[in-house]
């Protein structure tokens, strides 16, 4: 070993073939005895190797994928066959945007700029929960836009109703698979680009569990607070 003493990190055989058996450091020492050598001249030839003894790689790590910032610039578009844009009186634009092919994001335009609320992969509300894809979004007079996530993961509640802010914060106002009163199981909700007002109410279609059955009923209802009402079931 490094201290010229035995070890058990490696051995030597007798025919100088170094064997390891174990990761470390050892030193190896090598003597060629000279024979025929006249009286006062070197009787042997002495060498010192430091060998470096490594795990053998079973496995190599390759990155396919990465989290990190995508180089600029990037291509923004529309979604092709994607859903309709939201304007509201302002000028204030919200659409789902294609990002140079590599995902789908939520948008929001003003004044020539674009700022990007939530893009698919990300995650979604629900803890385990990944965005998947999105349904129209809407804006009111405000710059509030409402997005409607459909997510993977989480246990069925991924799927929900997000509403935006001005600064870009998002709240989620409702998940999918709630029940609430006479509603049991609301999910697949369905909203369009006009489906947020300027008083925050929502209007949305959804599917809904009949109580004490195995009925599955489709309605209209608008989200006022907390608080689901029906329109048209």
């Amino acid at each position: 070993g490094d201290n010229g003493g035995q070890t058990n990190t490696a051995t030597v055989s007798q025919s100088g073939l170094l064997r390891a058996l174990a990761a470390g450091a050892v030193t190896v020492r090598a003597v060629i005895p000279y024979t025929g050598v006249a009286t006062g001249m070197s009787q042997s030839f002495i060498a010192y190797a430091r060998v470096v003894i490594r795990n053998r790689e079973d496995y190599r790590l390759r990155r396919l994928l990465t989290s990190d910032p995508l180089p600029s610039p990037v291509r923004l578009r529309p979604v092709f066959n994607g859903p309709e844009f939201s304007v509201n009186d302002s000028g204030q634009m919200a659409f789902i945007g294609d990002i140079s092919g590599l995902t789908n994001a939520l948008m929001r335009y003003e004044n020539g700029r674009f700022d990007l609320l939530a893009s698919t992969a990300m995650p979604a509300p629900a803890p385990g929960a990944l965005i998947s894809s999105f349904q129209p979004a809407s804006i009111n007079s405000r710059g509030e836009v409402l997005a409607n996530f459909q997510a993977s993961g989480g246990n069925g509640l991924g799927s929900a109703l997000v509403v935006f802010d001005k600064s870009g914060a998002g709240k989620p106002v409702f998940f999918q698979n709630t029940t609430q009163g006479s509603f049991q199981r609301i999910n697949f909700f369905n909203t369009t680009r006009y489906s947020l007002n300027d008083s925050g109410t929502i209007l949305f279609m959804a599917n809904f569990a009949v109580p004490n059955t195995l009925q599955l009923q489709s309605g209209i209802s608008r989200l006022v607070g907390a608080d689901v009402q029906a329109i048209s079931t």
